[in-house]
């Protein structure tokens, strides 16, 4: 059983994690991720985080082993942990953004896009968050469409190729009438390999 503090610290570090991977420090955050998982093994948004940033350092077999550990945790907060923020993840940008402790609900934003931005990098960053809630809700065949188009309009955000393999490995299922048709066919080889076990 883990110790409480035990407890704390890993949701110390996995807040500490996301917010080093969302300023670029991957390696940084893989560090601090895989102390958080030391710190508490069962933290499965640390094991599903650290499988997404793996993917953009090659690891192939490490992507697919932190995502097939955290759904054999709990499947419903692997599910979770890539359509819902975490709660420490909020506070530090209420905090950052000047914001009262226990804000008022706030109602669900559009999400700002520079102009310069092409209109396909927007429709794949929204199709991925679409994703992400399809994802959460169990809407798995949804989430897999929305993917494959996002990572066809922007192949190169690793982070999308990393979600569509995430939801590869939730649905076993349906993974070989997928397999067959897959983006990742295209996009990252060595990693539909390992999704798909050829």
């Amino acid at each position: 059983m883990t110790d409480w503090r035990d407890v704390k610290d890993a949701r110390m570090r996995l807040a500490m994690g996301l917010m080093l991977e969302e300023i670029g420090k991957y390696e940084c955050a893989a560090d601090v991720l895989r102390a958080a998982i030391a710190c508490d093994p069962l933290l499965v948004e640390a094991h599903v985080w650290l499988g997404i940033i793996y993917e953009g350092t090659v690891r192939y077999e490490e992507v697919v082993g932190e995502f097939v550990e955290a759904i054999r945790i709990d499947e419903r907060a692997a599910r979770m942990a890539v359509s819902t923020e975490p709660e420490e993840i909020t506070r530090i940008r209420q905090i950052l953004n000047g914001w009262p402790v226990t804000p008022p609900p706030i109602p669900e934003k559009e999400t700002w896009y520079p102009p310069e931005l092409p209109p396909q990098i927007r429709e794949a960053s929204e199709l991925s968050e679409a994703a992400s809630k399809h994802i959460g809700a169990g809407r798995d065949a949804e989430a897999v469409e929305a993917l494959e188009r996002a990572v066809r309009l922007d192949p190169v955000s690793r982070p999308y190729v990393a979600l569509l393999a995430f939801a590869y490995v939730l649905n076993s299922r349906e993974r070989a009438t997928w397999a067959s048709r897959s983006v990742l066919w295209e996009v990252s080889p060595r990693l539909a390999r390992v999704v798909f076990k050829r």
